[in-house]
């Protein structure tokens, strides 16, 4: 039997996005961008819990003080504190007034503990969108620009991988190399069509998973390129993935609903498909 994603919790998000795993609470922390929303799952006891915001979040990274969370929205970051609902805006990536539709999109932190941030034109008009590094003491690099729609972040022990979704191609960059077309390599292109590489999560054994947004699946990549697994999802719109549960051997899925009808917009997973790696935290 071919595996079967299994809704998890119907979000109805217009956007679900960044998903990532917090062990010590056993919680899965992900964004919902147009509505707004940090939202948080436990799988013990089905809990759910979101929380408003009066930005759009598009990423999250957990903080090394493990009451906290870094997050992206608009065209910076803040911090968010569950515990007490409180948003802290902290550090501002681009200026509004020169990049009036830009947004924040994909990021994750790397296992350094810096969190990788892409920017992106909130209508896809223009490549005004650019890939920062940013380290807990606010110093911020700019890693590349141009950019369509930055996604697909994710570290092995020897290569980082990106995605901009408007080439519909992942890259693999050689880690300690500086970013540029030079120094990567394709690791998959999908054919010129509407289905293009979303979110991914890497698992112990360096495959990648990718979500393909408009193509109702999520395909596994091996390093070399190679796709290994597809599996169809009850979701137009897959966005993003994180390997998550006591042993990290479920893949939490997030999905598009604005303008679909349901399960878009639900959180999926897929058991045992394969182990993830511990998510790194910033700072």
């Amino acid at each position: 039997m071919p595996p079967e994603a299994r809704i998890v919790l119907d979000a109805g998000n217009l956007l679900g996005e960044g998903p990532i795993w917090d062990h010590q609470s056993q919680s899965l922390f992900w964004v919902d961008i147009h509505g707004r929303a940090i939202e948080c799952y436990q799988p013990e006891g089905s809990v759910h819990r979101r929380w408003q915001l009066p930005v759009r979040p598009s990423a999250l990274a957990r903080c090394a003080d493990g009451a906290s969370l870094l997050v992206a929205a608009e065209h910076g970051l803040g911090f968010f504190t569950p515990s007490t609902g409180q948003w802290s805006p902290w550090l501002q990536l681009e200026a509004p007034d020169q990049l009036p539709m830009n947004r924040t999109n994909d990021g994750r932190c790397d296992p350094q503990g810096r969190f990788w941030i892409g920017t992106m034109h909130d209508e896809v008009a223009e490549r005004s969108g650019s890939l920062y590094r940013v380290e807990a003491s606010g110093a911020v690099a700019v890693q590349l620009q141009g950019l369509g729609i930055p996604n697909t972040l994710a570290w092995s022990k020897d290569s980082f991988y990106f995605g901009d979704s408007l080439d519909q191609m992942v890259r693999r960059y050689p880690l300690g190399q500086d970013l540029n077309t030079e120094s990567s390599q394709p690791l998959f292109a999908l054919p010129a069509g509407d289905a293009c590489p979303d979110g991914s999560a890497i698992d112990a054994q360096g495959r990648l998973w990718t979500c393909i947004w408009d193509g109702a699946r999520i395909d596994c990549h091996g390093p070399d390129g190679s796709l290994l697994q597809s599996i169809k999802l009850p979701v137009q719109r897959p966005t993003s993935c994180t390997f998550g549960g006591p042993d990290l051997d479920c893949l939490f899925i997030t999905s598009s609903g604005r303008d679909l009808p349901g399960p878009n917009g639900a959180l999926l997973a897929l058991d045992g498909l394969a182990t993830g790696l511990p998510e790194p935290t910033f700072g």
